[in-house]
């Protein structure tokens, strides 16, 4: 089984946490060595535009994975910008597999932009073509008047690719029914397989709760995510407010990992909270490498991810593994990885009111922390994440991408 995996604007190679590089990466990352690990006979080749000048045209992840960095346009475009670069892209990719003969069974591609080169490759080589969305912009317009803009023929393409495509693989419920209403996909085409996690780098240790000879005042609060206002950091900031106002003894400390944040989106984050919390209470940390998050989560109490849409949610699912208990936005496939009131807590998108009284709601009448309850949650996070794995998603892909041929 040869795949010709298409991401180019999203190479797994490079730091999430950074300009357009996120939880896209690590899936692409994670499954193509899961799908190459459990079948000896699956090679994978990942097509990504070059985004460094020193990028090597050529590197191996493992001994049946390796990444094709295609030189199309300056390497600092921004993934909208690639839009007017695929057809050099597809054009690229064509001439180096008949350079080199290379054939494939199949075409999976990631986001929207490579789903346009997927279509044109079908053409090409006649081989059934899968497709993974990641996010869509019309969920993302649903769940945010306010989102950034994106490229005008975004939708009209998610929509094309959704019924041009033979199969499309989705990680929730809540997508699949999106792309059979509101794209009118058939439903037979579209697989829901949930992602995993790797339980090598996300593990549970023996977290530190207080006790009586070390008594721990603080809650230790953890955001993780790039700087974008899909990812709700503003409800978080909002609904803190809350918490101090509500009762100042109420201790915590938030950790902001990931993000480029200019000093300008600091000062207006500082005048909001007040320069006191600011500088006691928020920490700003730029981007670390995925394993290196581990030590984040490991630390946290608790991890909120307030994003206004997730189409799955891999912070969550990697916190869980770690024992840490998560407070998140009801949307997209967060409710499959959070049991209200057994693992964390769900609150609906922008309603930082709602937030507020949940983290109120982990303290004690006399301001201290309420580490029963959390270390309870905690070791319900550890079980529930038990039935998430690199290795069950890549079964069931090359199950299904099986029988399309």
């Amino acid at each position: 089984m040869k795949i010709a995996l298409l991401s180019v604007h999203g190479c797994p190679l490079r730091m999430a946490g950074t300009k357009d590089v996120g939880g896209m990466n690590i899936y692409i990352n994670e499954i193509s060595k899961s799908l190459s690990s459990i079948s000896i006979n699956c090679q994978i080749d990942i097509f990504s535009r070059r985004h460094d000048l020193f990028d090597p045209f050529i590197i191996q992840i493992n001994d049946n994975v390796r990444v094709i960095h295609i030189p199309a346009g300056p390497p600092s475009l921004s993934k909208t910008d690639t839009y007017d670069l695929l057809e050099e892209f597809t054009k690229t990719i064509s001439e180096f597999t008949l350079k080199n003969q290379i054939t494939y069974d199949y075409i999976w591609s990631h986001y929207w932009l490579s789903g346009i080169v997927g279509i044109e490759l079908k053409k090409l080589w006649g081989i059934p073509h899968i497709t993974t969305f990641h996010t869509i912009f019309s969920i993302k317009q649903f769940y945010n008047i306010n989102i950034e803009t994106d490229h005008k023929m975004r939708s009209k393409y998610e929509e094309i690719i959704s019924k041009k495509v033979d199969m499309i693989i989705t990680f929730s419920e809540h997508e699949k029914r999106w792309l059979s209403q509101n794209f009118k996909a058939n439903e037979k085409k579209i697989k829901i397989v949930y992602p995993g996690v790797d339980k090598n780098k996300f593990y549970s240790m023996n977290k530190s709760y207080s006790n009586e000879k070390n008594r721990r005042l603080k809650l230790e609060l953890l955001f993780v995510g790039r700087n974008e206002t899909i990812k709700g950091l503003d409800v978080l900031i909002n609904s803190l407010i809350k918490v101090s106002n509500h009762q100042q003894s109420y201790q915590w400390r938030l950790n902001v990992v990931g993000g480029e944040y200019t000093d300008s989106e600091l000062i207006d984050i500082k005048k909001k909270i007040g320069q006191d919390i600011f500088s006691n209470s928020i920490n700003f940390i730029p981007s670390v490498t995925h394993t290196k998050l581990y030590e984040y989560y490991d630390r946290s109490d608790l991890l909120i991810v307030p994003s206004y849409y997730e189409s799955f949610g891999l912070v969550a699912l990697e916190s869980i593994a770690c024992s840490t208990p998560v407070i998140a936005s009801n949307v997209g496939g967060l409710s499959i990885i959070i049991n209200p009131g057994y693992n964390g807590f769900l609150f609906e998108a922008g309603d930082d009111y709602s937030l507020s009284e949940i983290i109120i709601s982990m303290y004690l009448r006399d301001g201290n922390p309420d580490w029963m309850k959390i270390k309870s949650l905690s070791k319900n996070a550890l079980n529930h994440s038990e039935m998430f794995s690199w290795e069950n998603s890549a079964k069931k892909i090359i199950s299904y991408m099986e029988k399309l041929v």
